[in-house]
Formats: C-alpha cells, structure tokens, sequence
C-alpha cells in the first residue's frame, strides 16, 4: 500500500517511460535510461489499474491496530462520511470549518508507512475552511495541510500527499484524481505577506489546480497560480513558477519542459 514515488531528472528520461526496480536517480546522476517506477515492495501493494491490492493480513491488522476508533467515529459521524484517522493525528477545526467526504468515499488521515518520522500528521481548518474528497484520499504521517479562513481545498479519487509535506491553502487548491504527490514537497497558493512591485501590489493568492494523474517528486515546490496538466511529472527538487502542459515532464529551478508524451505509472 506505500505509494512513494519519486521522479528523476528531466535529464535522465529517453523517449518513453521504462520500469525497472531499484533506487531512482536524482538531479544529479545521469544514467543512460530512466527508471519512472517504484520500489518492488510498493508495487505489490497496488494493482496496474491503480487501484490498491488487499494487503497482507500481517499488515492489516498492523494498519488496523494504529486506528483511532473513537476519533474516527466521532469524525465520520460529525460530517456523515468516512473519515479514518490514525493514532497521533493532529486535527484542528474552527468555527464553521467542514470536511467533506462523497459518498462512498474514504478520507485517511496521519497513515503512516513505517518512515522513520516523529512528527505526526496535522489537519488544521480555519473559519469556514473546508476540505472536499471525491473519492479515496489519504494524507500520510508528517504530513501539514493547513486551509486559512473560507479558502477550499479538494482531493479528487486516488490521491495521496506522502510524508513530511505541506500544503498551505490560503484560497483554493484543486487536487485531480490518481496523483501521486511525493515526501517533502511544498505546495501554496499565496503569501502571507503582500509584495509591492513598481508600486503595484501583486495578488496575495492565486489558485493552483493539479490535474488528474500527476507525480509529483519529492522536494518540489509548486507556487500559487499554477496548473499543472494532466499526466504531467514534476521533477524531484523543482520549483514550478508557471503552468505545466500535460504529458510533459518539467525539472530546475524555475522549471521548464524537459520531455513531452511521456506516460507513468504505479
């Protein structure tokens, strides 16, 4: 059921997408073929439609046991959906803020992998914030998603955000369905600060939409006013200031299209 996935360099991908276990190549190696997968013991866990396989009783029941029955309860009843949250999850909701499940959907908060990370999950909603899954969703352990007063965020079927990332909705932000978003990855979609060029003001915030089937690697940071386009990979490391036409790959600082008609998968 571990998701994780990382994306190479721009610089390491021919003309199609290869599978090949092992460990991914960062920005720095240059090896002669790039390997867009994932580690073995992730792929077992899900199925070449995407869609996860039933795990192994021995890590159903580990997964079970880290349940917090009485939140979850308590949570799935408040909001009339299936919201799952795990030991050590941190919650935080103000006045009017509401998280919204679609029926037959499922929210996972704080799922935790066996990374070796201290800092649990942390779901804070501000006044009238509001979180809207349509479909299954899950936001792993260390992982910080805070939406400001009335800003909206939504997660679409099949999305994760992996460990140890961050997500600052001071607007809205729009999540697509089956996108992969790696560890330590930063995305918002405005400043808490105004910047004031040539006396002009710039817009504090700006909406960032993902679309459907994006990777996301890890340590990229994805900037306000951005769409990213459909089954588009954003390298591990990069910085995307503008819109990411779908199909491509993007890497650097700021990023730029590196590979176009590429495909991936789990």
């Amino acid at each position: 059921m571990d998701k994780t996935a990382v994306p190479a360099s721009g610089d390491d991908l021919p003309g199609s997408v290869m599978q090949a276990p092992g460990q991914f190549p960062s920005l720095q190696t240059q090896p002669e073929e790039l390997q867009l997968t994932v580690p073995e013991v992730q792929r077992s866990s899900v199925s070449h439609s995407g869609t996860p396989r039933s795990l192994h009783p021995k890590k159903l029941i580990k997964t079970v046991c880290r349940v917090s029955v009485i939140r979850t309860l308590y949570f799935s009843a408040r909001f009339h959906g299936r919201i799952i949250v795990m030991r050590r999850a941190r919650i935080r909701l103000a006045r009017g803020a509401k998280i919204s499940v679609a029926p037959g959907s499922r929210l996972m908060l704080g799922l935790n992998m066996n990374h070796a990370t201290g800092v649990p999950c942390s779901l804070r909603l501000r006044s009238n914030a509001r979180l809207t899954v349509h479909g299954n969703a899950e936001i792993f352990h260390g992982t910080l998603v805070l939406v400001s007063d009335n800003a909206h965020l939504e997660m679409g079927h099949n999305s994760y955000i992996n460990f140890n990332s961050t997500v600052i909705c001071y607007d809205h932000i729009i999540i697509g369905s089956d996108c992969a978003i790696s560890w330590n990855t930063n995305m918002l979609d405005g400043n808490a600060h105004e910047l004031v060029v040539g006396e002009v003001a710039r817009a504090r915030t700006r909406p960032v939409v993902i679309g459907d089937k994006v990777w996301i690697g890890t340590g990229a940071i994805i900037l306000s006013g951005v769409t990213v386009g459909d089954g588009a990979v954003v390298a591990a490391g990069s910085v995307v200031t503008a819109d990411v036409p779908g199909q491509t790959v993007v890497a650097g600082n700021p990023a730029r299209v590196v590979r176009e008609q590429v495909t991936w998968r789990l």
